[in-house]
């Protein structure tokens, strides 16, 4: 395999240099007019491929596309913990920081004490090479949907339903791998699926405060893996080239706190990450495993 990621016809964001952000995808639980809908969606593309769909849904958007279905291989993630305030009629996101001084020209903008200081989301990005398009995007989840799909492991918790599927394939892989090398966590697609019941009705659940949730359903289920599995969802060794090309040139954004859209731009604070070694491309047997 080819270390020049130039080739494939992927050119390198430079995201760092030029401060443009990668495109958007969302799950968007519920609107006021459609309820409960659960669907993944974006305004940042002038055209999709199937199965995307155009909506005029948003007034501040010329059009979007919505998915019931969004086929990805996660990349680089990075989360932040937020909090929502409620001011002059609006509600305003702010971030949450861990430092209690750091928050306090958040607290005093709103007439907040420090007490008031609580109600924390989680807000997950994951950088992500997605079916069908030609470069990395942002997949971004928040609240309990960030914390059910994209929950980092611990040695208490197996993590989100993503890390959990990844993680499960990655053991399989490793069981039957040929040769020494290293299959990178990027080498196979997860999807992510709008939840239906047997009569093709969302499935949601209500929260405290009467929130409505819709939950992405994970595609297969991790105990369920098998090497059969896997060759149905290795991405192939073209866009495994071009998958590491997206992940090398996630690293800066990876690194750099999420910006804080609803206030201006500030840029959040943001726990150091420990540093892991980097996948490197597999080698050129015809079957990595």
């Amino acid at each position: 395999m080819s270390n020049d990621f130039t080739l494939a016809g992927y050119q390198p964001e430079n995201y760092a240099e030029d401060g443009d952000r990668y495109p958007l995808i969302y799950w968007l639980n519920t609107t006021k007019l459609g309820g409960a809908i659960g669907v993944w969606h974006t305004g940042d593309f002038d055209a999709m491929p199937e199965p995307w769909q155009r909506v005029e849904r948003f007034d501040n958007e010329e059009h979007g596309h919505e998915t019931t279905s969004l086929t990805f291989v996660p990349l680089r993630m990075r989360q932040q913990w937020y909090m929502s305030l409620t001011s002059g009629g609006g509600t305003k996101a702010v971030p949450h920081y861990m430092d209690i001084a750091a928050a306090r020209p958040f607290l005093e903008r709103y007439g907040l004490s420090g007490s008031s200081y609580s109600g924390m989301r989680s807000s997950s990005q994951v950088l992500a090479m997605v079916q069908g398009i030609d470069r990395p995007v942002v997949v971004q989840t928040k609240g309990l949907v960030a914390m059910s799909t994209f929950k980092r492991p611990t040695r208490k918790s197996p993590g989100g339903s993503v890390y959990q599927m990844i993680n499960a394939m990655l053991a399989v892989a490793n069981q039957t791998k040929k040769g020494a090398d290293q299959i990178p966590h990027f080498a196979f697609w997860v999807t992510l699926n709008q939840p239906v019941n047997a009569k093709g009705k969302v499935v949601s659940s209500e929260v405290t405060g009467g929130a409505i949730v819709v939950h992405p359903q994970l595609q297969g289920k991790p105990e369920d893996v098998t090497r059969e599995y896997l060759v149905q969802r290795f991405i192939g060794r073209e866009k495994l080239q071009l998958a590491h090309a997206m992940y090398l040139d996630g690293e800066a954004w990876a690194n750099e706190p999420p910006r804080n859209d609803f206030e201006g731009g500030e840029v959040a604070t943001v726990e150091p990450r420990p540093a892991v070694n980097a996948p490197q491309p597999i080698g050129e047997e015809d079957s990595p495993f």
